[in-house]
C-alpha cells in the first residue's frame, strides 16, 4: 500500500520511541507528515509523504487486519501502538533512497526539508 501511496494507516510499536525518551514521544504526537520506506531493486526508497490525520495510542486488538495489512500472532494483543490516520499522499518529486536498515529507524524534519534537492541528493 505504501509502495503506490495509497495506504489511509500507519501503526508502530510505542516500544520503538519509549526506549528513546519522553521528547521523541512528544514529537510523534505533534508529528504532521509521515513517510515510510520500502524495498524496491534491493534499496529502501520513499516515494510518498502522507499528511497525518491523527495520531493516537491503542492497544493492538484494537486495530483491525484492515488497518494493519495483516494479523501478527507474534504480537501481544495488549501491546501499546502509536497508531496514524493518513490523508492523501503527497508524491516526492523524486525518489528518496535510504541506507540499509533494520527495523524501525524515525527521522524527523521539516517537510520543506523533505521537498529539498539536498536531502533527495544526500540520503538520511
Amino acid at each position: 500500500i505504501f509502495v503506490d501511496g495509497c495506504a489511509d494507516f500507519y501503526h508502530m510499536k510505542c516500544l520503538a520511541t519509549n526506549r528513546l525518551s519522553d521528547t521523541y514521544q512528544n514529537i510523534v504526537q505533534q508529528s504532521q507528515y509521515l513517510s515510510v520506506a520500502h524495498i524496491e531493486n534491493n534499496q529502501y526508497v520513499v516515494k510518498y509523504v502522507y499528511p497525518i490525520k491523527s495520531v493516537q495510542i491503542q492497544h493492538r486488538n484494537q486495530i483491525t487486519s484492515d488497518q494493519s495489512g495483516s494479523i501478527n500472532l507474534n504480537t501481544s494483543l495488549k501491546e501499546l501502538c502509536w497508531c496514524f490516520r493518513l490523508n492523501k499522499s503527497i508524491c516526492l518529486p523524486n525518489t528518496l533512497n535510504m541506507p540499509d536498515v533494520a527495523g524501525h529507524k524515525l527521522y524527523w524534519m521539516n517537510i520543506s526539508d523533505l521537498f529539498s534537492a539536498d536531502v533527495l541528493n544526500n540520503p538520511l
